[in-house]
């Protein structure tokens, strides 16, 4: 019996290529939902199937990184994890940075050192606080959920000193 082997389908509506994947029964407990999927962002089939084998790759190293406990990140290696943050904010709005609204660079001076509330400052009774107080929850909030999603794709462990 042969096997089908992974290529990408078109979107019956978009025309848009697609990766479909089902993960594999060791990692079902950790990965949800139980098939992966993920845009080519081209309607080109054969531009598609150029992207796919670095697309299986990144995916295959996500659930290797997933099979192996995690660990402490080390300094260096958070050095390394936060260029990587670093150089991808750059070469988003590098020609325009007039788009990026989520960094405000007269406030980040102290955005730990300042009280960090545990919810939104803009609900449940918080509606008085400062516009810059809020405007560094946000960037904080931003900071923390990038660095949770890395390290957590890189099977590091997502502890309170890690993120901070």
């Amino acid at each position: 019996m042969v096997l089908p082997m992974t290529r990408p389908y078109k979107h019956s509506e978009t025309g848009v290529y697609w990766l479909r994947k089902r993960v594999p029964a060791d990692l079902i407990d950790k990965v949800r939902p139980k098939i992966v999927t993920q845009t080519f962002n081209t309607k080109d089939p054969e531009e598609a199937k150029r992207r796919l084998p670095q697309v299986l790759a990144d995916l295959e190293a996500k659930w290797a990184t997933l099979r192996v406990e995690p660990r402490t990140i080390t300094d260096r290696e958070a050095h390394l994890l936060a260029r990587e943050v670093g150089d991808n904010w750059l070469s988003t709005y590098r020609d325009n940075p007039s788009e990026q609204f989520s960094w405000h660079t007269n406030l980040f001076e102290n955005l730990f050192a300042a009280r960090r509330p545990e919810a939104s400052p803009i609900a449940g009774g918080h509606s008085t606080m400062e516009l810059n107080e809020i405007l560094r929850w946000s960037m904080r909030t931003l900071c923390v959920n990038t660095a949770r999603s890395m390290l957590e794709d890189k099977g590091f462990e997502a502890d309170e000193w890690s993120l901070l």
